[in-house]
């Protein structure tokens, strides 16, 4: 309905829903976009605020405009090299190194890994098949510990400013089942979470000195109701098996992207899912890019052009 939507992301919640609806979603680098006055930062980094677009030019922008730190941030993300609305345009520059995997899908999530990995190669990219040493399922455990601390914190807050005693009554069954969770968590606990955490990071940081980027994608969108039925830890499960690997990012601070590039047989569409070394947005711009000049992007539903960023880079292809 419009060309820009505000997102945000703690476990693939701008990625997954930019996938199941056929549009460009980019969760930006840890800290890249500032959180705002009043918080420092969200679940240990986990989360980050930005934005879903049809068009990859004007994530892009929006990121040259938002990106911090602001003052105070108790820790920003690497500087950029130069403008991500540049990125964009002109490309990676260079021949990328893609290690593509397809480990744990199948059917038309796979189909699109092939599709993506097909055209990354078709404009000059070097495609490989290799696993990164670290998976979300590696690391589901402690992503619940800070998902659900995280939950608990939040809803602790919200009381304390209200005045109002958390009851289960105002909250729906499965975020109360994390805030009662959450508060159980010792305080030793999440900080050895944390240290785990960190180490996943340097083990991909480590990767990716040899690939540029992964790929992979999220399942194809389940009919509606289907991720809501059920109890709190049955939701969970089947929402965890889902996001597949999209959390990962999270928990190592990385950049990630879900690019619209297949449909299943119904006409689902199915993103393509990409993530790069902290820092490297542009990188993962470079690339969604050229994609997108290549005309392979899903058309987006509106047969109005996404046009909210021009004057601010350029003309603009309809894609």
């Amino acid at each position: 309905m419009v060309p820009v939507a505000h997102a945000n992301d703690a476990g693939g919640s701008i990625r997954i829903p930019a996938s199941c609806c056929g549009v460009f979603g980019l969760k930006p680098t840890r800290a890249r976009t500032p959180m705002g006055t009043d918080i420092g930062d969200l679940m240990n980094g986990l989360a980050t605020e930005f934005v879903v677009t049809r068009s990859v030019r004007d994530s892009a922008v929006l990121l040259d405009l938002l990106a911090g730190p602001d003052v105070g941030d108790p820790y920003w993300a690497p500087a950029p090299s130069g403008s991500f609305g540049d990125a964009a345009l002109n490309g990676p520059g260079r021949c990328l190194r893609i290690a593509v995997s397809s480990d744990g899908i199948d059917g038309a999530c796979a189909d699109a890994v092939r599709r993506a990995q097909a055209l990354c190669a078709e404009i000059g990219h070097d495609c490989v098949e290799a696993v990164p040493p670290v998976r979300a399922a590696d690391i589901a455990e402690d992503f619940f510990v800070v998902w659900a601390a995280g939950v608990s914190s939040a809803i602790s807050s919200y009381a304390a400013a209200s005045g109002r005693t958390p009851r289960p009554e105002l909250f729906e069954e499965c975020t109360w089942y994390l805030y009662e969770r959450g508060r159980a968590i010792s305080a030793a606990r999440y900080l050895t979470v944390i240290t785990r955490l960190q180490q996943a990071a340097r083990l991909m940081a480590r990767f990716h000195l040899a690939y540029d980027l992964s790929a992979v994608t999220a399942h194809v969108s389940p009919p509606l109701g289907d991720l809501v039925a059920g109890t709190p830890e049955s939701v969970l499960d089947r929402a965890l098996r889902f996001a597949h690997d999209t959390p990962l990012a999270n928990l190592t601070g990385q950049p990630a992207m879900s690019v619209p590039l297949h449909r299943d047989e119904q006409g689902i569409p199915v993103g393509a899912h990409f993530a790069a070394a902290v820092g490297d947005e542009a990188c993962l711009l470079g690339l969604a890019g050229q994609l997108e000049r290549t005309g392979a992007f899903l058309p987006a539903r509106s047969t109005e052009p996404a046009a909210l960023c021009t004057g601010l880079s350029g003309p603009r292809s309809r894609g």
